[in-house]
């Protein structure tokens, strides 16, 4: 039967450390390519740091004062997993109707889980986990694109004090996208009203730049006096 082993020398820590910190490096990279925030060092970190806990937790029954291993070594372990939960969070940011960093708190949750595994000499198991996590990470990406899926934007729409709410909504839902959300105000010192959209589409590709050029287009055939237009994540 597989289970944790103690390591016996300060060879084998390091080996340990290596490879948990290489399956940290492999995830870290390619979450670096997309540009996400917690990238190749904070993954290799995490995955290291969460094998040295794990090894600490191993080792520290064997230097009880009492001479007695009574110690719990899953005690040190258990915090890893809630502690892990903080880095996560923290990359975790709403942009307007969308929620971006949930994949990279997952790699994060994923690394410390391999780099416990690491650090408990079970390294067919961080390698099998390593190579699933990118699979994931880049097959089912493509995978994924290959089907019809909903897309939120964010529409600001800036406009003179006359114009219609419900004209600007209509015109925006002619161009392929649904309001689901408004919201407006208004500056009568410049005599400007700002409407606020939230909206959903279905896109196979990702590529939501057609519907936005059409969604102005049609403010513009319903003689909405268009100051400003941004349509974002």
């Amino acid at each position: 039967m597989v289970g944790l082993t103690v390591p016996q020398d300060a060879a084998e820590i390091v080996a340990r450390l290596s490879v948990s910190a290489i399956a940290g490096a492999v995830i870290g990279l390619e979450r670096y390519v997309h540009g996400r925030s917690a990238g190749l060092r904070t993954h290799v970190l995490v995955c290291a740091g969460s094998a040295m806990f794990t090894i600490f937790s191993l080792l520290a029954p064997l230097y009880d004062p009492a001479g007695v291993p009574h110690s719990d070594p899953g005690r040190i372990a258990a915090q890893i997993v809630t502690g892990i939960g903080f880095l996560g969070a923290g990359v975790i940011i709403k942009q307007g109707a969308t929620v971006r960093g949930l994949t990279t708190a997952a790699c994060l949750w994923v690394a410390a889980s391999i780099g416990m595994a690491a650090g408990g000499g079970l390294y067919l198991v961080s390698a099998f986990v390593t190579a699933l996590t990118v699979l994931t990470l880049i097959g089912l990406n493509w995978f994924e694109r290959r089907f019809e899926h909903a897309i939120y934007r964010r529409v600001v729409v800036v406009t003179d004090l006359e114009a219609g709410v419900r004209e600007i909504i209509d015109a925006v839902n002619s161009a392929g996208a649904k309001v689901f959300a408004c919201d407006s105000e208004r500056d009568f010192s410049q005599g400007k009203m700002t409407v606020y959209m939230d909206v959903r589409l279905t896109r196979r590709d990702g590529s939501t730049q057609s519907i936005a050029d059409n969604s102005l287009s049609a403010l513009k055939a319903a003689k909405v006096n268009v100051f400003s237009f941004s349509w974002t994540r």
